[in-house]
């Protein structure tokens, strides 16, 4: 019960901060996660040197897994290129898997 109620208190938080956003809401990191969450997102925004910024008319997945605690993040990018999407929507759970996701999530108290 205890975990239905934590994930019932997540999922409020962040469908509040949904609604903030997409009415233009600038909004205060809700904590540790949430912040190291944000700060991931806007590296991912900037261009980087070594990877095109997009290839135009492909699919792209980005996964991202933390523990907890935030201390952990696990994070995995792919482009479909000759890859349908569903092959596309496995390969990404299976990089984090190879990164260290089983024990990440092994180790949350259900």
């Amino acid at each position: 019960m205890k975990n239905l109620d934590r994930l019932a208190s997540f999922t409020r938080a962040a469908n509040a901060r949904r609604r903030a956003i997409e009415k233009g809401e600038t909004l205060a990191p809700a904590g540790p996660v949430e912040q190291r969450r944000q700060e991931r997102e806007q590296q991912h925004q900037q261009p980087s040197p070594a990877l095109p910024p997009s290839r135009h008319g492909e699919l792209s997945l980005r996964a991202t897994m933390f523990s907890p605690d935030g201390k952990v993040m696990l994070h995995a990018h792919d482009w479909a290129g000759r890859l349908d999407p569903a092959t596309l929507g496995t390969s990404a759970p299976v990089a984090l898997l190879r990164q260290g996701a089983r024990e990440l999530i092994d180790g949350i108290a259900h």
